[in-house]
């Protein structure tokens, strides 16, 4: 069984104390096939009754990072240009549960990352990596976002 071993939280940034107003969380779950599972911040049954969960299994595992970050771009930004793109790639109404690894072809992955790399409107994210995520060795690809971001990696040995 696997376990989750990163999770991003996504937000406004508070000008005050410098942390964040989370509006979602992102979990990575990782098994056999790792798994990005996004969620509204309200999952409380109260505020969420639906408990809606968004997931999406990630193209190659050395691309899990950057296919959270197209996952965002498409439900939490909403970008035009990215789900104008989806919708060319897709041939499903649902975008709620994505196979990215059966599902994208690599230049129509290209092409979505490309777009993802050009927005600006990101929100703040806090990504924590645990011991051993796969992540972990992917952090440097955020440099090629304007990301108002914090990363907290494990330095467990």
């Amino acid at each position: 069984m696997g376990s989750y071993t990163a999770c991003i939280l996504i937000g406004e940034s508070c000008h005050y104390h410098d942390g964040i107003i989370p509006s979602h969380y992102v979990f990575l779950w990782e098994n056999s096939l790792p798994a990005w599972t996004l969620v509204n911040q309200n999952i409380s049954t109260e505020m969420n009754p639906k408990k809606e969960k968004i997931k999406w299994i990630p193209s190659k595992p050395e691309h899990i990072l950057e296919d959270c970050l197209l996952m965002i771009a498409f439900h939490v930004i909403k970008n035009p240009e990215i789900i104008s793109l989806v919708k060319k790639f897709f041939n499903q109404y649902d975008m709620k549960n994505v196979d990215l690894s059966s599902n994208l072809h690599t230049n129509a992955r290209e092409e979505l990352i490309s777009s993802c790399r050009k927005i600006t409107n990101w929100p703040k994210m806090v990504i924590i990596g645990m011991y051993n995520s796969s992540i972990n060795n992917q952090i440097s690809v955020l440099e090629c976002y304007t990301l108002d971001k914090e990363i907290c990696i494990s330095d467990r040995k």
